[in-house]
Protein backbone atom coordinates (compact mmCIF):
# COMPACT_ATOMS: atom_id res chain seq x y z
CA UNK A 1 0.00 0.00 0.00
CA UNK A 2 2.78 2.41 0.73
CA UNK A 3 4.27 1.96 -2.70
CA UNK A 4 1.00 2.82 -4.43
CA UNK A 5 0.68 6.14 -2.56
CA UNK A 6 4.21 7.15 -3.58
CA UNK A 7 3.46 6.43 -7.22
CA UNK A 8 0.26 8.49 -7.11
CA UNK A 9 2.11 11.45 -5.53
CA UNK A 10 4.86 11.26 -8.14
CA UNK A 11 2.35 11.16 -11.00
CA UNK A 12 0.55 14.27 -9.66
CA UNK A 13 3.82 16.27 -9.58
CA UNK A 14 4.67 15.55 -13.24
CA UNK A 15 1.43 16.88 -14.74
CA UNK A 16 2.91 20.15 -16.24
CA UNK A 17 0.85 23.24 -17.19
CA UNK A 18 -2.78 23.13 -18.06
CA UNK A 19 -4.13 24.71 -21.23
CA UNK A 20 -5.78 27.49 -19.22
CA UNK A 21 -2.49 28.37 -17.47
CA UNK A 22 -0.70 28.52 -20.81
CA UNK A 23 -3.37 30.79 -22.34
CA UNK A 24 -3.27 33.14 -19.36
CA UNK A 25 0.54 33.32 -19.56
CA UNK A 26 0.44 34.07 -23.28
CA UNK A 27 -2.21 36.76 -22.74
CA UNK A 28 -0.19 38.46 -19.98
CA UNK A 29 3.00 38.40 -22.10
CA UNK A 30 1.08 39.82 -25.08
CA UNK A 31 -0.38 42.69 -23.04
CA UNK A 32 3.03 43.56 -21.57
CA UNK A 33 4.58 43.40 -25.07
CA UNK A 34 1.96 45.70 -26.58
CA UNK A 35 2.29 48.23 -23.75
CA UNK A 36 6.09 48.13 -24.00
CA UNK A 37 5.94 48.60 -27.77
CA UNK A 38 3.58 51.58 -27.45
CA UNK A 39 5.88 53.21 -24.89
CA UNK A 40 8.89 52.65 -27.15
CA UNK A 41 7.12 54.06 -30.23
CA UNK A 42 5.90 57.12 -28.29
CA UNK A 43 9.44 57.74 -27.01
CA UNK A 44 10.94 57.56 -30.50
CA UNK A 45 8.27 59.90 -31.92
CA UNK A 46 8.82 62.37 -29.09
CA UNK A 47 12.58 62.28 -29.65
CA UNK A 48 12.18 62.82 -33.41
CA UNK A 49 9.80 65.74 -32.89
CA UNK A 50 12.11 67.41 -30.37
CA UNK A 51 15.02 66.97 -32.80
CA UNK A 52 12.94 68.61 -35.54
CA UNK A 53 11.96 71.54 -33.32
CA UNK A 54 15.61 71.93 -32.27
CA UNK A 55 16.72 72.03 -35.92
CA UNK A 56 14.03 74.57 -36.82
CA UNK A 57 14.96 76.75 -33.85
CA UNK A 58 18.65 76.64 -34.78
CA UNK A 59 17.86 77.64 -38.37
CA UNK A 60 15.57 80.43 -37.22
CA UNK A 61 18.08 81.69 -34.66
CA UNK A 62 20.76 81.82 -37.35
CA UNK A 63 18.56 83.84 -39.69
CA UNK A 64 17.40 86.14 -36.87
CA UNK A 65 20.97 86.76 -35.70
CA UNK A 66 22.05 87.68 -39.25
CA UNK A 67 19.13 90.09 -39.67
CA UNK A 68 19.41 91.49 -36.14
CA UNK A 69 23.10 92.32 -36.53
CA UNK A 70 22.58 93.96 -39.93
CA UNK A 71 19.57 96.00 -38.87
CA UNK A 72 21.06 97.02 -35.53
CA UNK A 73 24.10 98.46 -37.32
CA UNK A 74 22.11 100.02 -40.17
CA UNK A 75 22.54 103.72 -40.82
CA UNK A 76 18.90 104.14 -41.68
CA UNK A 77 15.80 102.05 -42.36
CA UNK A 78 14.34 103.18 -45.68
CA UNK A 79 11.16 101.19 -46.02
CA UNK A 80 9.17 98.32 -44.54
CA UNK A 81 6.56 96.71 -46.79
CA UNK A 82 4.22 93.99 -45.55
CA UNK A 83 1.31 92.44 -47.40
CA UNK A 84 -0.65 89.20 -47.12
CA UNK A 85 2.06 86.83 -48.35
CA UNK A 86 5.35 88.71 -48.11
CA UNK A 87 7.30 91.26 -46.15
CA UNK A 88 10.46 93.20 -46.92
CA UNK A 89 12.69 95.77 -45.30
CA UNK A 90 15.16 98.06 -47.08
CA UNK A 91 17.99 99.70 -45.21
CA UNK A 92 21.38 101.33 -45.66
CA UNK A 93 24.11 99.37 -43.89
CA UNK A 94 26.97 100.93 -41.91
CA UNK A 95 29.10 101.06 -45.11
CA UNK A 96 26.48 102.98 -47.11
CA UNK A 97 25.21 100.01 -49.16
CA UNK A 98 21.50 99.61 -49.85
CA UNK A 99 20.34 96.20 -48.59
CA UNK A 100 16.99 94.40 -48.50
CA UNK A 101 15.61 91.42 -46.60
CA UNK A 102 12.65 89.62 -48.16
CA UNK A 103 10.30 87.08 -46.60
CA UNK A 104 7.83 85.23 -48.82
CA UNK A 105 5.38 83.05 -46.95
CA UNK A 106 5.13 79.39 -47.87
CA UNK A 107 2.01 77.32 -47.66
CA UNK A 108 0.70 76.27 -44.27
CA UNK A 109 0.12 72.74 -45.52
CA UNK A 110 2.49 70.97 -47.85
CA UNK A 111 -0.15 70.50 -50.53
CA UNK A 112 1.53 72.97 -52.90
CA UNK A 113 5.10 72.02 -51.90
CA UNK A 114 5.88 75.72 -51.30
CA UNK A 115 8.69 76.18 -48.78
CA UNK A 116 8.62 79.98 -48.75
CA UNK A 117 11.85 81.97 -48.68
CA UNK A 118 13.89 84.30 -46.53
CA UNK A 119 16.79 86.03 -48.22
CA UNK A 120 18.87 89.14 -48.38
CA UNK A 121 19.99 90.66 -51.68
CA UNK A 122 21.97 87.55 -52.65
CA UNK A 123 21.72 84.74 -50.08
CA UNK A 124 19.07 82.39 -48.76
CA UNK A 125 19.13 82.77 -44.96
CA UNK A 126 17.39 79.56 -43.97
CA UNK A 127 20.10 76.90 -43.86
CA UNK A 128 20.37 74.12 -46.35
CA UNK A 129 22.09 70.84 -45.61
CA UNK A 130 25.07 69.34 -47.41
CA UNK A 131 22.94 67.95 -50.26
CA UNK A 132 21.48 71.45 -50.78
CA UNK A 133 18.04 70.49 -49.47
CA UNK A 134 16.20 73.03 -47.32
CA UNK A 135 16.13 72.18 -43.63
CA UNK A 136 13.36 74.64 -42.73
CA UNK A 137 10.51 76.34 -44.53
CA UNK A 138 9.10 79.77 -43.83
CA UNK A 139 5.38 79.43 -43.17
CA UNK A 140 4.84 83.08 -42.24
CA UNK A 141 7.09 86.05 -41.61
CA UNK A 142 6.88 89.77 -41.13
CA UNK A 143 8.84 92.92 -40.46
CA UNK A 144 7.04 95.58 -38.44
CA UNK A 145 8.68 98.93 -37.79
CA UNK A 146 7.80 101.74 -35.42
CA UNK A 147 6.61 104.97 -37.03
CA UNK A 148 10.03 106.59 -36.54
CA UNK A 149 11.75 103.45 -38.03
CA UNK A 150 13.98 103.08 -34.97
CA UNK A 151 12.49 99.79 -33.75
CA UNK A 152 11.94 96.78 -35.99
CA UNK A 153 10.12 93.63 -34.90
CA UNK A 154 10.95 90.49 -36.86
CA UNK A 155 8.60 87.54 -36.57
CA UNK A 156 8.67 84.23 -38.40
CA UNK A 157 7.03 80.85 -38.15
CA UNK A 158 9.13 77.97 -39.40
CA UNK A 159 8.12 74.42 -40.21
CA UNK A 160 9.67 71.34 -41.72
CA UNK A 161 10.30 71.50 -45.45
CA UNK A 162 7.62 69.94 -47.61
CA UNK A 163 8.61 66.47 -48.72
CA UNK A 164 6.97 63.11 -49.30
CA UNK A 165 8.74 61.56 -46.30
CA UNK A 166 7.29 63.87 -43.62
CA UNK A 167 4.99 61.95 -41.30
CA UNK A 168 1.94 63.88 -40.16
CA UNK A 169 2.53 62.91 -36.52
CA UNK A 170 6.12 64.15 -36.70
CA UNK A 171 5.50 67.61 -38.15
CA UNK A 172 6.64 70.55 -36.09
CA UNK A 173 6.55 74.33 -36.22
CA UNK A 174 8.17 77.03 -34.15
CA UNK A 175 7.65 80.78 -34.00
CA UNK A 176 10.53 83.16 -33.36
CA UNK A 177 10.23 86.88 -32.69
CA UNK A 178 12.74 89.58 -31.84
CA UNK A 179 12.81 93.37 -31.68
CA UNK A 180 15.81 95.30 -32.94
CA UNK A 181 16.80 98.84 -31.97
CA UNK A 182 18.40 100.51 -34.99
CA UNK A 183 21.54 102.19 -33.63
CA UNK A 184 22.26 104.24 -36.73
CA UNK A 185 18.94 106.03 -36.35
CA UNK A 186 20.12 107.62 -33.09
CA UNK A 187 23.40 109.12 -34.33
Amino acid sequence: MMVENKQQTTNNNNRGFTLVEMLISIAVIAVVGVLGGDILIASVRSYNKSQTINQLTQNGDFALSQMTESLRNASVINQVVTNLTSSSISYVDQFGNLKTYNMVDGSVSCSSNDNGSLNDNTNQLLNTNISNNPTARLIAGSFVASTDLKLVTISMTLGQPCSNGTRIDNTATTTLTTTVVVRGGYQ
